[in-house]
């Protein structure tokens, strides 16, 4: 039986329902598995390596902040955070953490390259790794934050939400 559910229950409605959870394992094991094809893949052409991982960046972060954030928006806008003197909302902004976070593997490899003694395309595998744990695998989780975040619900994209019960 479908329900179908208009705004705002379609957002307060289950939607988790019927999706198998991704454990701490898969996310490990998914992040091992896109950093050693990142490596098999700039092994061969090499001078992909620089476009790939930004590429992986910048399509990446927007994705995870899309996915989070479509539909919830800040308890307070902009002007009124600087008019407060709220610039941080603890409850709404650990959004921002992991994709904040994800830049820092390449600019450590950037830095520690010279210093270290192994392939550059090992050491960028190493941090596309390290980058696909935090944008993917860093809490918190979507279901946690969609139900105890600090934010408040607007209509998305999508209005209406098919529901599976019973």
């Amino acid at each position: 039986m479908e329900l179908l559910l208009g705004w705002p229950f379609g957002r307060l409605g289950p939607k988790f329902l019927d999706r198998r959870p991704f454990h701490f394992w898969d996310k490990i094991f998914t992040g091992l598995l896109a950093g050693w094809w990142f490596y098999v893949l700039t092994s061969l052409w090499f001078f992909q390596a620089f476009a790939l991982y930004p590429m992986f960046l910048l399509s990446g972060i927007p994705f995870r902040l899309l996915i989070y954030c479509h539909g919830y928006m800040p308890p307070i806008s902009l002007f009124g955070r600087l008019l407060r003197g709220r610039w941080i909302i603890p409850g709404y902004d650990q959004v921002f953490v992991a994709p904040l976070l994800a830049c820092l593997p390449i600019v450590g490899v950037l830095f520690l390259f010279p210093w270290i003694e192994l392939d550059f395309t090992l050491l960028m595998a190493v941090a596309f790794t390290l980058t696909w744990w935090i944008l993917f695998a860093m809490g918190p989780g979507l279901q946690t934050w969609r139900l105890t975040g600090n934010h408040r619900i607007v209509p998305g994209f999508q209005t209406q939400y098919t529901v599976r019960a019973g």
